[in-house]
Formats: C-alpha cells, sequence, structure tokens
C-alpha cells in the first residue's frame, strides 16, 4: 500500500493528516514489518487451509485475529469509531491470523498478515449475558473477530472497549430490570465499573445510544425497546441539558441507524433477519438453529424431532434367539420335488400366531451407531427344508434410522427397500401391524406406516405405483418381482426371423430388455468396441508431453511442476462419447443363442473423429456426424441405446440449435482412407428432420423463485418449457432489477423473504409496497437456492451466529414449501451442502420434505456434463407430491473431467451413488474455453459503459450465446476491474501454454512504470525436501526450508516478481497449483466464483492469451448466460450475480427431466 503524501496545511505550525484528520507531529504510526503478508496469500497459508483443504473455495472466510491494529492510508493508527469507514475513506489492518476455534494470544501458530482491507464494515455483538462483547470487521474476502490488540494500539482501544463495555452492562440490566431507575442503573453500573467516573459516562453517551438504537432496531415488535424505557430516558434527559452532541444522536431514532453496524445486535449480527417458519418445519429445526428463528407456534407446545428419537424400544434381539419355539398351524401346502422342501401357510412361534403376509420384525446384526439391531419385514413364504430347518421367505422393509435419514427420521415410518431373502425362522422376534394406507386416523392401533420405496443405491424416496399397490395387496415378494424385472433389462431376445445361411439366422430386430433395435436404424455403442481415431485424445497427449528443457536460474520454481498429478482445468482425463453406427445386419451363429447375438454395422464418424485439428473441431457443430463405408461386427452388448440420424441438405436447414441426446445430423460422407468430405446425394432412405414442435402438452407451472438471484435457475426451466416464474422474491436490489427486467411478466419482490412469509402466515395478501402476494392453491412449483454462504467451502467456520441466520433461510424456503404445498420443489446448493454438519442438515431437509408427504430425490451435479465449459458442482433436492412421476436425476450429456464427477454422498456407513456410476460416456464431447469465448475481443474496458465489437461467430457454443436478433455487432460487460502494477506485470509474465501458473514466473529484476524496482528473488537456504537444482542452486527462501526455526521477519523481500509467500509455503499447500494460472483453449472454466483474483486459492482466473483476468462477459458465458441477458448493478455486484447462479443449461436439463414425469402425470409407472 503505498502511503498518500496529500496534507492539509491547517497553519505555519500544525499540518493536518488528510485521511484521519489528527494532526500528523501526533499520529502513530505501524510498523510495516516485512515479515506480514498479503491478505490473500495469508488467508491460503496451511495452519488455516487445513481445517478445508481438498474442498472449494466460494465464498468469504471468518478468522480471529490478533496483535492487531487499525490504520489509514497514510499508516497512522486509527480507531474503529472513527468515522472513517464511514465516510468510505481506506481503512487497513494488520495482526495475526487464526481460526475461530483459537482464542488464545499464541502467536506461533498464527498467520501474520498485513494491508488486510479496505475494512468494509464493521460490528459489536454479544448483549447476551455472556463475558465479553465481541467486536468483528469484514473486507472483501474475510471477516476478522478481534481479539487481543497490538501493545501500540492498545491505548487507542482502550476507550472503544470502555464504551462497548458500558453499553452491554446497560442493555443487560434494563432487559432483567426494564422497570427500574436512573440510580438503580447507576448503582449496577458503580458494581460492575467501581472506578466508573459520571462525566466520563456522559462523554461516552451518544456513542452508547448510536448501539441501543441498533440493537433496538434488530429485535422484533414484540421485543422491548431499550431506548424507551423509563430509566434510559432519565439518563439521557440528565446528560442532555449541556450536550448538542447527545441531542443530536438522540434525533436519529426516527431515521436508520449507521450502515456500517450489522443490525441484529441482539443475536451477534444485524444485517439478517429472523428466520420466520410454519410449525412443522420448526419441529425440524427448531434445535439446529436455537436463536436463528421466529416460529408461530408456542414454544410450550413444540415437539421436537429429537426427543421422540430412540423411543422406539424395539431392540429385542437379545433374547435367546435359540430357545425359540416354532411349530406349524397349517396343514403342508406343498412340496418342491427339486428343492425338497415343504411350503406352509401359518407358524406358532413362542406363542405368537403368523400367516403369510404378516409383517414381523428380526434379528440382525447392527451396522451403525444410528441403526437398533432389530430389522422388519413382511411374511412371503413359510417351508421347512429336507434338513428339517424352518425358513421364512422374507420381503424386507427398513426402519427411518436405516436409511440416509439415520436419527432424524420418523421413528413411526418404515419404508420398502425392494430386497428379500431367506431367513432361519428362530430370528423371528415378533409380529407387528404396519398400515400401508398411512391412514393416519388409526394412529395408535397401527406400529407403523409405510407408503414409500426407499433406493439404498441411490438415497431416493418414492410413493407406490400402481404396480407395487397391486404386488402388495396380492401378498407377492416385491424383492422377488424387482429381481426378476432387472434380469429383464439384460434378456437379449430376437425377432422377425427371415432368412438362414448354413452357419447364420437373420432377424428383423433385437431386442435388450426394453431397448429395441432394428435393422436400418442407427444406435448409439460403447466407443471401445470399435476403437476409431480420436483427436481429443492426441489432444490430451500433446498437452501431456509438452515437457520442455527451460533455464533453472530462469525459472527457479518451474521443477514443482513435476509434484501437481494434474493440471487444473484440463480435459485430459474426460471419458469418451458414444459411437455411432447404423445397423445393417442382424444375426447369430445357428447353434448360438440369442445372447451370442451379432450385427453387422456401419459407422458414422463423430468430427473428432475424422478431424486433424482442435481450431477445425470447434467449428463443426456437436452434434454433426460424417457417413462412412467402414464397416464392423460387433457383438449386440456394445449397444447403448437407438438414436436418430436426420439428413441436412444444408446447415440453414436444421430445425433448431438444441443438442439432444439421441438425435444427430449428417450432411456429409468422410473417406477413411483419402480423409475426404464429399456431399451426401439425397434418397429415400434418408430421414429428414420434423419440424420444430413442442411435444409438450401441459401448461407450464406456476412457478414461484424464492431467493431468485438474477435468475438463472428461473431461466434454465423457462427454456425446458416445464414451468413460468410469475413471482420471484429476491433481497437484493441489483439483482432483483435483473431478474425483473430478463422476467418481465413476473412479480419481482424486493425484500426479505422472512417479511413476506410472516405477512403470508398472518393472512395478508399484499405487501409493504401493495404488491399482490400469491395465495395457497395459486404456486405449482417452488424454485429456490438459499444464500450458501454458511455451507460453502470457502467460509469454513460457520459456527458463529451470522452463518446461522444465513443457513437458517433454509428453512425459511421449506417453510414457503410447507405454506403453499406445490407440486414440484427444487432445491439447489453447494456441493457441501450434503457434509454440512455431518450431513445433518440434509437429512432434516429430506425428513422435513418426507413429512410433508413428497417424494424426494436428491444428488451432487457436475454442470460441466449439461452444456457449460466450467466445473460446478451443485446439490439438488427435487421433491414432487403424489400425482406425479418422482424425476430421476438427468444423465450426463456431455463428457467431462471424471476427476471432477466423484460425487458420491456418504452418509454414515452408506454410500448414495451418484449418476455417474452408470453413465460413464457422454452423448457430446466437452465444451471448452475456446467454444464459449474466443469470438471476444482480447482488449477490454474497464467501467460499465464500454462496449466493443464482436469477432466472428466461430463455434456452436457462440451461437448459442448469441441467439436471436441481439448480435448487433456490439458486446457489452467486456470489462476487467484494474490491477495493482506488480499483479499486472506478473500475469504479463505468465506464457500462454497449457497449466501455466505462478511458477513459470521468471526471476528478474525490472522496474514498473511507477518507478517501483521489483528485485530478483534470493534464493539463499538449502531445500532439504526439494533438494537443489540441476546446476547446484539453493532452492529455499527461508531457514525453515533447511529445517530450522522460520526467519521470515529477516529473509522476506518486500517486492518481487515470483511471491516470496508462495515459495515459502508451496510446500504444504500442494505447490500452489492453479495460482496466477492460466487456463486453456482446450480447457473448462474453474468454478466460476463472485471474485476473479490471481492470487487467490482458486488462481485459475487468467485469459488463455491475454494478460488479463476474465472479463464479465467471459465469466456470464462460462456459466451459460446468452449475451442478451441483461444484469443491472456495479461491477461487483453483477460479479456477485453471475457467481452465484445456477448455469441455465444445467437447470434446463433438471426441468426437462421434471417435464419427463408431467407427462406420466397420474401413472408413476414401475417400481
Amino acid at each position: 500500500m503505498a502511503a498518500s503524501s496529500r496534507k492539509r496545511q491547517l497553519s505555519q505550525d500544525l499540518v493536518i493528516c488528510d485521511q484521519c484528520g489528527q494532526p500528523v507531529d501526533k499520529c502513530v504510526l505501524h510498523d510495516d514489518n516485512s515479515d506480514y503478508l498479503e491478505e490473500a496469500i495469508a488467508l491460503s497459508d496451511s495452519r488455516l487451509t487445513k481445517f478445508f483443504e481438498g474442498q472449494q473455495c466460494e465464498e468469504s472466510l471468518e478468522l480471529n485475529i490478533t496483535n492487531y491494529c487499525l490504520y489509514d492510508e497514510n499508516g497512522h493508527f486509527i480507531s474503529i469509531d472513527s468515522g472513517l469507514i464511514e465516510s468510505d475513506k481506506a481503512v487497513y489492518m494488520k495482526g495475526y491470523l487464526k481460526p475461530l476455534t483459537d482464542l488464545e494470544d499464541d502467536l506461533s501458530q498464527s498467520v501474520p498478515a498485513r494491508d488486510i482491507g479496505p475494512i468494509e464494515q464493521w460490528w459489536i455483538s454479544g448483549f447476551d449475558g455472556g463475558e465479553r462483547v465481541l467486536i468483528g470487521v469484514q473486507s472483501s474476502i474475510c471477516c476478522y473477530n478481534l481479539l487481543t490488540p497490538h501493545l501500540k494500539y492498545k491505548a487507542i482501544c482502550e476507550s472503544l472497549e470502555f464504551k462497548i463495555t458500558l453499553t452491554k452492562y446497560i442493555i443487560e440490566w434494563i432487559e432483567s430490570s426494564p422497570q427500574s431507575t436512573c440510580s438503580q442503573l447507576l448503582h449496577n453500573l458503580t458494581v460492575k465499573c467501581p472506578n466508573l467516573e459520571l462525566s466520563r459516562l456522559y462523554q461516552s453517551l451518544p456513542f452508547i445510544v448510536d448501539q441501543i438504537l441498533s440493537y433496538d432496531e434488530a429485535g422484533t415488535s414484540s421485543d422491548l425497546k431499550i431506548l424507551e424505557t423509563p430509566c434510559i430516558r432519565q439518563l439521557i434527559e440528565t446528560a442532555s441539558q449541556g450536550s448538542l452532541k447527545l441531542r443530536s444522536a438522540i434525533s436519529k431514532k426516527a431515521g436508520p441507524s449507521r450502515n456500517i453496524i450489522r443490525r441484529g445486535a441482539r443475536k451477534g449480527m444485524n444485517r439478517d433477519s429472523y428466520a420466520t417458519c410454519t410449525e412443522l418445519v420448526a419441529t425440524f429445526f427448531e434445535k439446529q438453529f436455537k436463536g436463528a428463528l421466529n416460529t408461530t407456534q408456542d414454544a410450550s407446545k413444540s415437539k421436537s424431532i429429537y426427543k421422540q428419537l430412540g423411543s422406539r424400544g424395539y431392540g429385542k434381539a437379545k433374547i435367546n434367539l435359540m430357545a425359540t419355539k416354532i411349530i406349524w398351524t397349517s396343514k403342508a401346502k406343498h412340496k418342491d420335488p427339486f428343492s425338497k422342501r415343504i411350503y406352509y401357510e401359518s407358524t406358532r412361534i413362542n406363542g405368537i400366531e403368523l400367516y403369510l403376509g404378516d409383517f414381523v420384525t428380526l434379528a440382525r446384526n447392527k451396522r451403525s451407531e444410528h441403526e437398533d439391531n432389530t430389522g422388519i419385514g413382511r411374511l412371503i413364504g413359510l417351508f421347512e427344508t429336507h434338513d428339517g430347518q424352518k425358513f421364512a421367505h422374507i420381503d424386507f422393509l427398513c426402519f427411518s434410522e436405516s436409511t440416509i435419514l439415520e436419527e432424524t427420521g420418523s421413528p413411526d415410518f418404515v419404508y420398502l427397500i425392494q430386497e428379500c431373502d431367506d431367513i432361519l425362522l428362530y430370528k423371528v422376534i415378533d409380529k407387528v401391524d404396519v398400515d400401508f394406507c398411512c391412514d393416519f386416523s388409526t394412529n395408535g392401533q397401527c406400529d407403523y406406516h409405510c407408503d414409500r420405496i426407499y433406493s439404498k443405491e441411490f438415497g431416493w424416496f418414492r410413493c407406490f405405483s400402481e404396480e407395487t399397490r397391486n404386488l402388495l395387496e396380492a401378498k407377492s415378494c416385491i424383492g422377488c418381482y424387482l429381481q426378476e424385472k432387472k434380469r429383464k433389462k439384460t434378456e437379449i431376445q430376437l425377432y422377425g426371423h427371415y432368412m438362414d445361411t448354413d452357419s447364420r439366422s437373420y432377424f428383423t430386430e433385437v431386442k435388450i430388455g426394453r431397448k429395441t433395435f432394428k435393422e436400418n436404424t442407427f444406435a448409439l455403442i460403447y466407443p471401445e468396441s470399435v476403437n476409431l481415431p480420436d483427436i481429443l485424445s492426441k489432444q490430451s497427449e500433446l498437452s501431456e508431453n509438452n515437457e520442455q528443457t527451460y533455464d533453472e536460474s530462469l525459472y527457479p520454481e518451474r521443477y514443482r511442476k513435476r509434484f501437481t498429478e494434474f493440471t487444473k482445468g484440463s480435459l485430459n482425463d474426460a471419458n469418451k462419447t458414444y459411437s455411432i453406427v447404423k445397423i445393417k445386419k442382424i444375426f447369430r451363429n445357428i447353434f448360438d443363442t440369442d445372447d451370442d447375438c451379432q450385427l453387422e454395422v456401419q459407422l458414422l464418424y463423430r468430427p473428432h473423429n475424422c478431424l486433424e485439428t482442435f481450431d477445425l473441431l470447434l467449428e463443426v457443430p456437436l452434434d454433426e456426424v460424417y457417413l462412412t463405408k467402414d464397416e464392423r461386427v460387433i457383438n449386440c452388448t456394445a449397444l447403448r441405446e437407438p438414436c436418430k440420424v436426420y439428413y441436412l441438405n444444408n446447415p440453414q436447414s436444421r430445425p433448431d440449435h438444441k443438442l439432444l441426446p439421441n438425435r444427430y445430423f449428417m450432411t456429409y460422407c468422410f473417406n477413411h482412407y483419402t480423409k475426404k468430405f464429399t456431399q451426401i446425394e439425397p434418397n429415400d432412405t434418408l430421414e429428414f428432420p420434423p419440424s420444430e414442435s413442442s411435444s409438450n402438452t401441459h401448461s407450464p407451472l406456476k412457478t414461484l423463485d424464492l431467493f431468485s438471484g438474477c435468475g438463472g435457475l428461473a431461466a434454465g426451466f423457462k427454456e425446458s418449457r416445464v414451468s413460468e416464474t410469475l413471482w420471484a422474491i429476491e433481497k437484493e436490489p441489483s439483482a432483483a432489477k435483473s431478474f425483473s427486467f430478463n422476467f418481465p411478466s413476473a412479480i419481482v419482490y424486493n425484500e426479505d423473504a422472512n417479511h413476506m412469509l410472516k405477512r403470508l402466515l398472518e393472512g395478508e395478501q399484499f405487501t409493504s409496497s401493495n404488491q399482490p402476494l400469491p395465495q395457497k392453491g395459486e404456486v405449482e412449483m417452488i424454485l429456490g437456492g438459499p444464500p450458501c454462504q454458511g455451507f460453502s467451502g470457502m467460509n469454513r467456520f460457520s459456527n458463529r451466529l451470522y452463518s446461522v441466520f444465513k443457513n437458517s433461510l433454509l428453512v425459511t424456503f421449506l417453510s414457503y414449501v410447507d405454506y403453499y404445498r406445490p407440486k414440484v420443489v427444487i432445491f439447489e446448493n453447494v456441493r457441501n451442502f450434503v457434509q454440512f454438519e455431518k450431513c445433518k442438515i440434509l437429512k432434516l431437509t429430506l425428513s422435513c420434505l418426507l413429512t410433508m408427504n413428497y417424494q424426494v430425490n436428491y444428488g451432487i451435479l457436475q454442470a460441466g456434463s449439461f452444456g457449460v465449459p466450467q466445473s460446478r458442482r451443485r446439490t439438488f433436492i427435487i421433491a414432487t407430491d403424489q400425482t406425479i412421476k418422482l424425476p430421476k436425476l438427468p444423465k450426463p450429456l456431455h463428457c467431462f473431467s471424471n476427476r471432477a464427477c466423484q460425487l458420491d454422498i456418504v452418509i454414515g456407513n452408506k454410500r448414495s451413488k451418484s449418476i455417474y456410476h452408470a453413465n460413464k460416456y457422454g452423448y457430446f464431447r466437452s465444451y471448452t474455453v475456446a467454444d464459449a469465448i474466443n469470438d471476444l475481443p482480447d482488449t477490454v474496458g474497464y467501467a460499465l459503459d464500454y462496449a466493443c465489437s464482436y469477432g466472428p461467430v466461430k463455434t456452436f457454443y457462440q451461437k448459442l450465446m448469441r441467439a436471436n436478433d441481439f448480435d448487433d455487432g456490439q458486446v457489452g460487460l467486456h470489462v476487467v476491474p484494474a490491477m495493482s502494477l506488480l499483479n499486472q506485470t506478473r500475469i504479463e509474465r505468465i506464457p500462454c501454454i497449457p497449466g501455466a501458473d505462478w511458477r513459470d514466473l521468471p526471476n528478474i529484476k525490472l522496474t514498473l512504470s511507477d518507478g517501483t524496482v521489483v528485485e530478483k528473488l534470493e534464493y539463499l537456504y538449502d531445500d532439504v525436501k526439494n533438494g537443489k537444482s540441476s546446476n547446484g542452486s539453493l532452492r529455499g527462501v527461508c531457514s525453515c526450508a533447511s529445517g530450522e526455526t522460520c526467519s521470515k521477519q529477516i529473509s522476506r523481500p518486500e517486492n518481487t516478481l515470483i511471491p516470496w509467500g508462495l515459495v515459502h509455503t508451496a510446500n504444504r499447500n500442494y505447490q500452489w497449483s492453479g495460482l496466477f494460472g492460466r487456463l486453456q483453449w482446450d480447457g473448462f472454466f474453474i468454478t466460476t466464483i463472485t471474485k476473479t483474483v490471481p492470487s487467490s486459492k482458486q488462481g485459475s482466473v487468467l485469459h488463455p492469451s491475454a494478460n488479463r483476468v476474465l472479463s464479465i462477459r467471459e465469466s456470464a458465458r462460462s456459466q451459460g448466460f446468452p449475451d442478451k441477458y441483461h444484469f443491472f448493478g456495479s461491477m461487483a455486484e453483477i460479479k456477485v450475480q453471475i457467481g452465484n447462479a445456477v448455469p441455465i443449461p444445467l437447470a434446463r436439463t433438471i426441468g426437462l427431466q421434471v417435464l419427463k414425469s408431467l407427462s406420466n402425470h397420474n401413472t408413476n409407472p414401475g417400481l
């Protein structure tokens, strides 16, 4: 931070600092010690990151800071309440950073940081009877709780701490004794502060009144207004008789409080409102979010789900099972001549009569701490073997705690799990009653209720289909039925026999499960069955083998790349696309079975099978294929699914620009010998594409979008034609304005969702601004992604109250669902949502939705698999009522990095498989950075009104982004924030090669344009881990590299091209792979976040060939926002809107899955 030299001369003898307003000769300068790190680098130190290694970095941290001080641009110490922050003056901080759990003053494991800021806001909290008041500040990337000040700064803090302490004592006294007098208050203060002088109290009263105002405004209408109590009014009146300053402070009562204080001091923070929730939702979440909920129920009548846990008491397996007495009570029904089993219809076990169709509890091994050692199932068969052992065939159910719900599930519910087995009858414990109709009027007459099937493999809960109900009524075994159904899915049957030769029989079609493949039709096959050439694989090999010799003295950090297993943003590990064939003949050998069926096929090449360069590949639509004369014989097990291939006589005859998984187009033939293309001659065998028409026979669902942001989720669902967003709630004005512009038919409520819900619960029909509220029965779908700061990977320390308030917006979301009970609910959040609080929040959410009688499916989806060139993993929960078939999660449309698609969810000892297990290949190649942005110019602007000319459209993705009438030759928002000269110079020195990052910076001395000299980084220490370079040079920049005590206080230089802090800590931070990282043209964007900072942990934000970070327009394209989509607000606000949005193509794909379910409305076929 360069110090300002501007001073204001008041007289010949007195110079006043233009920043803090203090006499310069009285200002105290902070020590700018060289061992302090820049804020972004300090936040990435392993002493902090060890709490969250391997997770995504998307939002702000919260840390403690000790030995701290605050200072202005000139380096002068200033008090936090000096008014500089409120007046937007630059205020910075330095100190030692510690995790929230560390409250000690020990600095040995702390991380020194300087120039933290500028500070954006500050707050005080802790008026709850605790021992101390907390003070906190916030920069643009982190929140800090202040612990112990620096010794030189302590005197400046004493006055503020005194005033805050007085405020705490006064508030707590009034809350405990609201009718007390002023004299009683003063007596209490003198007891708490024996040396308190009345004059000092009166001097501090303006500050105290300001905080009480904030505190009162943070409360609800029913809370005590401390400023209006007799005692405070009398104290103010006495003190204000001679104080104009105090009178001014009191006059602010009717107006808003300082915007730098977070409203909500009553509970710790003050910008976030209490979560309004319904009684049902409060039942589940009141313990998790205690103190953050504003429920509509009487607390004394609350029945927390936690109070019910463990109350069932069905663990009876300790009895002596081997001594069980079993007799048959019916005659033998029949004897199987093969197995020699004798079947019966009833039995008596320890005096308990059991018949076929009865439900029983069973002894079993305990598999987790949440499970009992008791199972449950239905008697389907009773039999005795030839050796006299008595068995029961059991169709199993499971208790709630045996599902992913674990301890949060209702003890009154059991679930079908589609499993069965033969068990020894002595393991039967007792007979129980299970109600399959879920008629709660029989409560007390049935032991358990069951109305859903639970998938142990994928974790979903689904209502019974008509088929399931018929099986239950017939007392048939659902487990056996399902096993037979699974067998039929892989069963191969040949039909239409029409010819025999000496060795072969020919057929017109083959059926594999439900899929039918016919002669002269097209099909997708697994790529390994034909092994075609692939330019994408060659491109990956080229990227991996680009190791070149280099001058180690010039590039001393490049050796670290050999420790990195993969390159961020690389598609080198992407899976392959399906191959496409035309089926010519279907046959089997005379003496073979149908399982040995084979096919003569004609291959169709995809662009990456025949084009020679990546640049040529970009120009071709992803669904274009080429007819060849390459013919093969393949086994029928290579078949994946049928597909359609349409003939296009020219590209303009294409019906639309959508990519559909089973639809492809061909215009040319490709000769795989000569490598030449020729136009296909039209003939009667070619099928022309149908004109575009919507097959959707359902009216769009009337949708409410909660926490809508700028509208990414709503836009995707609109494109799928499954919904029409008529109402949206968004608290941030700029995002609300963006949504309103792009959805002109929607009513956008720019206010707090909690306040609106409270109005709804109170029966009101209009908002405070007189907008009509949607009423019960009007809302058919609810979309929403509650703000994810508390769940996000970057906000590691989520237990502070701010995160509790943010996370409690999940409760608000569920309360809207409970109030409206829409047909469909779509919930979206960050990947870490599923692991938050040891998965408890996910489990509570699912339990709450199930209690509302919804079916539920959930999982983590990778946006890169669904039409954006970006790695973005998001949690989705899909819930539907019983009239709609529960949608499946969509199959991946595009190939993507395998490493970024490891998305199983583990809860306790249960693993819910992701969709990627059964879908290892893609229908289309991955979109890349080049697909998205290589038509945008390298030159950018630095102000929002900047516009520039497009380049020519080069890719299919760009046609989607520049669709319809918006392409007028000008592109907006192609702007970036200004960089510091040193960082800009570093960016300019990062080479334009795949995987380039800070490790490719040269170690040179140079002079910046402002005259600042950037020195070479000196390597003066032996590095015991990495040894010496090939020319014998040292590699350590600090004595700690040699295993000695860290000497960073004396060894750290101020300005070097290679950041000293990165070298110093690289060995314990995965070599800081990706910091100052360039994207690859043939790779993908790393997760698009709200800030593009090259020195952050997610630092791969440099343009592939231009010396700058990504522009706003480029970030928007990475999220699938078309160029015609309008954003409002400042540059920072727009980046937040884009970074927080759901990618539109991902949302569209989920919308299409819901649309499929609506077409099966009320049928819900299959188990």
